[in-house]
């Protein structure tokens, strides 16, 4: 998509200069390979989704109509995170119907509005899957309203303040974490390793699994860091 291009003048400058340089939230991939990095620290988003296709077909018992709300048809890590969904419920429960994903663009409102016309349009509706945090909000807020909250179930990605509070509400029934605070440890672990002669401890590519998010481990003491901070820029 041409990101590692644009960027390859000001990495390369850095690389002269001496400065290490870990990129987060980027593949390889999505860099072009660029040579100037030491380190790419990113999650899968096909593994997230496919991740949260797994709890979806657990908690329905492999049968249900699931809705699902994406952020953009046009965005890489977007349509990932719908197409390891898809691909995980049809190989491993084909019994879930899913519907054709609808598009918000990651505005919160359109969410709702969206998600209500799901609820509206298909009584048996027995699941919406949310993209991220925005469209998570925004079903949240339309299951709320329909009075269907906990009777049509709502699996979503990411673990910002709002989700969880939900999560431990009960209303959301499953979130699939990236692991920020992990990320940032190992990146800031590389940039030591580099300067202090210890290259060989680095990895090329590095994907962190998700952390499965339910009511009954949110406070688990050894997820206490899994949930986003929103003090932390």
């Amino acid at each position: 998509d041409g990101t590692g291009d644009t960027f390859n003048g000001p990495l390369a400058q850095a690389k002269k200069a001496g400065i290490p340089v870990v990129i987060v939230n980027e593949t390889e991939g999505d860099m072009n390979n660029t040579p100037y990095a030491l380190s790419f620290i990113t999650s899968s988003n096909t593994a997230l989704s496919a991740q949260a296709g797994k709890e979806a077909c657990s908690l329905l018992g492999g049968k249900g109509q699931v809705g699902i709300l994406n952020s953009s048809v046009t965005v890489i890590s977007d349509l990932q995170r719908v197409t390891g969904f898809q691909a995980y419920t049809k190989a491993h429960c084909p019994g879930l119907s899913l519907l054709p994903q609808q598009v918000s663009g990651d505005d919160v409102s359109k969410a709702d509005s969206l998600a209500t016309d799901l609820i509206e349009s298909h009584p048996n509706l027995s699941m919406i899957y949310a993209v991220d945090d925005f469209n998570a909000v925004g079903v949240l807020t339309a299951l709320k309203d329909a009075h269907k909250t906990g009777k049509i179930k709502e699996v979503a990605i990411d673990a910002e303040p709002a989700e969880i509070t939900a999560l431990k509400g009960g209303d959301i029934q499953a979130l699939v974490a990236q692991q920020p605070y992990h990320v940032g440890q190992t990146a800031v672990q590389y940039v030591m390793d580099a300067l202090t002669g210890h290259s060989s401890k680095i990895v090329r590519s590095v994907s962190p699994p998700g952390i499965l998010l339910t009511p009954a481990n949110i406070d688990d003491p050894q997820y206490k860091d899994v949930p986003y901070d929103p003090t932390i820029p």
